[in-house]
């Protein structure tokens, strides 16, 4: 509700959709707005690769494949993350009858990729799956914190500056 109504004080716009089904709020843009892919970020996560999503969207477009991620084999840090999905895969594996955990995380869907010919998934040289750029608890906060991360740019532009930072405390 607070974000709904700083969007309405800021002529902002906004989807809201099911409380507890993640998916289909998603399925339910993407049929909306007419979409043929959908990129996922979570508001959880406070950095954004920009190199990354500029890198891979080329690559969704020119294949088409159902998914491109970097979650299906994490080298990247935990919280930086590209998904792209095509929205008729979404649709085509949504049910009610999903389990809880893929309505709400969406990620464990794309499990349902037959043939390598259907996904691309994106590695990065150096391995720092074992660094948290999230922010799930009141540590990830206070760790965050101590980054003094300057504005939104920095943290988009320099992620990997930050994630580096993170590793060596590790």
């Amino acid at each position: 509700n607070i974000i709904c109504d700083f969007c309405i004080q800021n002529n902002l716009n906004f989807f809201r959709g099911t409380k507890n089904d993640v998916l289909k709020r998603i399925i339910d843009l993407s049929l909306l707005k007419g979409w043929d892919y959908i990129c996922r970020f979570n508001g959880d996560s406070p950095f954004i690769a920009h190199d990354l999503i500029l890198k891979n969207i080329p690559i969704v477009r020119k294949n088409y494949f159902d998914v491109i991620s970097n979650t299906f084999i994490r080298t990247y840090p935990y919280g930086i993350t590209f998904q792209c999905f095509k929205s008729n895969f979404l649709k085509k594996y949504y049910s009610t009858k999903l389990e809880s955990h893929i309505l709400e995380h969406v990620t464990p869907i794309q499990s349902f990729c037959k043939s390598e010919k259907s996904y691309k998934i994106v590695k990065d040289g150096a391995s720092l799956s074992k660094v948290r750029m999230v922010l799930d608890t009141k540590k990830d906060l206070y760790e965050l914190r101590k980054l003094k991360v300057k504005n939104i740019k920095d943290s988009m532009d320099n992620w990997l500056d930050y994630a580096n930072l993170i590793s060596n405390k590790i």
